[in-house]
This record gives C-alpha cells, structure tokens and sequence, in this order.
C-alpha cells in the first residue's frame, strides 16, 4: 500500500470562497488494486471548502495539503444545513489529513466560525 506523508495537525484560518456539500457516497473497489483503492468504501457526507485570505499554524504542512487535495479541502459533515457559506470567516483546529492511492481522510478537531 502506497502512504503518503501525513498532513498536520495544523490551524487554518481564512474566508470561504466557495463551500459545496456532497451526500454520503459508495465507491466499489477495484479489484486486485492495493491499499484503499481495492476495497469497498463509503465516503462520509462533507462539504468541499476553497478558502481565501488564509493563515496557518504550519506551512509545510498546508503545502502538503494542498499538493493532495488541490486547493478544496474536504470536511466531513452530516447534513446540508447550510452550516459553512461563502464570505464566512472560519477557523479550522487540529486539521490532519491521510491518505494513499484510494483517497484522503481529512480530520479536525473543530471549526469556529469567527
């Protein structure tokens, strides 16, 4: 199974640009493929979120971040209630993402919004 080098945990502070929720999903696994991607998964309800104006506790890190996710980051949360919207100022504590070939598990410990 390929790993990549873990993200965080890291603070991240910014306005949402954009900010997307996505149901709960179901991917198949490929057969014969290593790590994640050759098993079956469901993908927990989240919101995509591009942010702008941004600060963070680790640099390196949020390259690392944005190396694997693009510049969305993806949080999971149950239902479309219209919790984060564009123009709203967050903080993201304790963000730590992992992944291999299948994909990337994003964490936090919180979100404020300021």
């Amino acid at each position: 199974m390929s790993m990549c080098r873990p993200v965080g945990p890291i603070n991240i502070e910014g306005v949402i640009k954009s900010a997307v929720w996505h149901p709960e999903s179901f991917i198949r696994g490929i057969p014969m493929m290593s790590g994640t991607l050759g098993v079956d998964r469901t993908i927990p309800a989240h919101y995509m979120v591009q942010l702008e104006s941004i600060v963070v506790s680790d640099s390196e890190d949020y390259r690392r971040l944005l190396l694997n996710s693009g510049d969305v980051i993806s949080l999971s949360h149950a239902e479309d209630d219209g919790f984060l919207k564009a123009g709203m100022k967050i903080r993201i504590s304790g963000l730590m993402q992992l992944g291999d070939e299948g994909g990337y598990d994003t964490f936090f410990d919180k979100i404020e919004i300021l």
